[in-house]
């Protein structure tokens, strides 16, 4: 048990940014910190794999605030440290969602849409363990929950 216990943990980043359908409070402030250890022996490409060992270690912050009712606003610091690179910067993201129906308030259902923004560090964005196609990405996501009580 205590096999599974370890393996599931890491495993697992713990940390994510939020996609689900329901906010917190408005105007209560939500702090996120996480660690995320990644390590490779080989990259994969459209030509095969070759050898590019990675130890990469990072650290993610988020604060997340309902600004409204049904509008939600995170924002994120990555800081990582690799083979190659010292601590440092890895990326800023910020994320804004809109939820269009609420379950909680007696719609049938909960549905959020949103768009994240990431600005990766010039250095993680040539390195092939990280998965940034450029300078600004986008990535637009949307969520659908039910709430079902005891």
């Amino acid at each position: 048990m205590k096999k599974l216990l370890l393996f599931l943990f890491l495993c697992s980043s713990l940390f994510a940014t939020n996609k689900a359908p329901w906010f917190g409070n408005v105007w209560e402030a939500e702090w996120k910190t996480g660690y995320l250890y990644y390590h490779a022996d080989t990259v994969g490409t459209a030509n095969g794999s070759f050898d590019n060992t990675a130890d990469n270690h990072t650290l993610r912050n988020s604060l997340a605030l309902t600004l409204w009712p049904g509008w939600n606003l995170e924002t994120e610091l990555y800081l990582t440290h690799t083979n190659q690179i010292s601590f440092t910067y890895e990326a800023a993201l910020i994320t804004g969602r809109y939820q269009w129906f609420d379950d909680i308030t007696g719609d049938p259902l909960s549905l959020t849409t949103g768009v994240t923004l990431s600005f990766p560090g010039n250095r993680f964005t040539h390195n092939l363990h990280f998965y940034y196609i450029g300078d600004y990405n986008a990535e637009f996501h949307a969520a659908i929950g039910k709430e079902i009580p005891n």
